[in-house]
């Protein structure tokens, strides 16, 4: 069906009316994350729910493709934009300080939930007679999506429960960090396997590749920080200045897709090396209002593409997933907290805080999707344990820290 300006405008409105309304509902009413409600709303509007019924003269509100898949149209552009400037701003408003202050714990604690995170989420494929062997492209992706952690869920309880400057705070929301970052090289490395599908040398060279990239970006934006930042003041009052850093983030997102590796990867280290910046926190309350507008659309239009008739046949591999992911997220963070000689009680609360997968997981899984990596029965596996782990996460930090948690958005 041909998308004429007209049709992508009312299309455009009525995803964002959409998400934001079933946010703020979510915030108000559930006291969740916004992005719940977004990816929610987006699977009731969808394609494969409402929004296969016809509007007047129009047709389908959200046609599908002769192949039955939602074809997202110009909405695809307006998506990975969301994507970078969800992961620019993350970069950001990371303490780079704090990041290398906690690196060594944080390191140990992140790298043992993202390989046992993803040693879950592939083992589930496995178990289920999904995947061939290791390097099945099926097994690679629920890996990856599985590996990331969210870091707003943890940092909203321990703000809450004023526990953020705590070891176990501090710790957990290095290795949140470090663990996204590890995330996103995972993505790079799945997202850059030809066919789905290689080789254990090809995917070490894919993977040194990831790594690489991200230290080389990293020392680049570090070491000509100055430069960048006498460019970005130059350009303007602080609008025009958060305008200029922004598309710097996707100058390095474009540089990190040519050289074969995932767009957010080169969005985020650019967003790190600018956090230490006396700019850095006026360019994300300028991008706010972009913020608010792009990443609810990219978390709405990510649902809308989860077939919701194949939940059903789907449901018990789903649980079966979540279980697996959120047991090795904790045990493998719980364990290098507790050599890191934190407390019992404090690494267990460093593995909970690490279990919900939000941002990063859903963006693994929207790429896995989009490059043919899972169908659209696996990302509605993949959005169930995300949903699960963000929701249950909450209640279990806060009761392991023996305290009420009060979510006041």
């Amino acid at each position: 069906m041909e998308i004429t300006d007209a049709r992508f405008v009312l299309e455009f409105a009525l995803i964002v009316l959409a998400a934001k309304v079933a946010g703020r509902l979510t915030q108000r009413f559930l006291r969740q994350p916004a992005v719940i409600g977004e990816m929610l709303v987006g699977l009731i509007i969808g394609p494969y729910a409402l929004g296969s019924l016809e509007v007047f003269s129009m047709g389908p509100a959200f046609p599908t493709g002769p192949d039955g898949a939602f074809n997202e149209g110009l909405l695809h552009g307006i998506t990975i934009v969301g994507i970078v400037t969800l992961l620019f701003t993350a970069g950001l408003e990371t303490d780079l300080r704090g990041f290398l202050r906690f690196a060594p714990k944080g390191f140990a604690v992140g790298m043992g939930g993202a390989v046992l995170g993803f040693a879950g989420g592939g083992l589930a494929v496995i178990l289920a007679g999904g995947g061939t062997g290791l390097m099945d492209h099926r097994v690679l992706a629920f890996g990856a999506i599985a590996a990331a952690t969210s870091i707003s869920l943890a940092a909203r309880v321990f703000l809450d429960m004023k526990r953020l400057n705590t070891p176990e705070g501090s710790v957990t929301l290095s290795a949140a960090v470090i663990d996204d970052v590890i995330g996103l090289v995972v993505l790079a490395v799945v997202s850059g396997i030809p066919g789905g599908g290689t080789d254990t040398g090809s995917m070490l060279v894919i993977a040194l590749k990831g790594f690489g990239f991200f230290a080389v970006l990293l020392a680049l934006g570090l070491l000509f920080q100055k430069q960048l930042l006498w460019l970005i003041t130059r350009a303007g009052d602080d609008s025009a200045q958060a305008a200029f850093a922004l598309a710097i983030g996707l100058l390095a997102a474009g540089l990190a897709e040519f050289f074969g590796l995932a767009l957010v990867v080169g969005a985020y280290v650019m967003g790190l090396a600018l956090s230490g910046t006396r700019q850095a926190q006026r360019i994300s309350e300028k991008l706010v209002p972009v913020k608010e507008l792009l990443v609810p659309v990219f978390f709405c239009v990510t649902g809308m593409m989860v077939d919701i008739r194949a939940m059903g046949s789907v449901i018990v591999f789903s649980l079966v997933y979540t279980a697996l992911c959120m047991v090795g997220k904790f045990v493998g963070c719980s364990i290098p907290a507790l050599a890191s000689r934190l407390s019992l009680r404090q690494s267990c609360i460093v593995g909970i805080g690490m279990i919900p997968r939000l941002e990063v997981g859903l963006v693994a899984a929207s790429v896995s999707l989009l490059n043919g990596m899972i169908s659209s029965g696996d990302m509605a596996a993949a959005m169930v344990m995300i949903v699960i782990t963000a929701v249950v996460t909450p209640p279990l930090l806060t009761f392991a820290m023996g305290g009420r948690q009060q979510l006041n958005h």
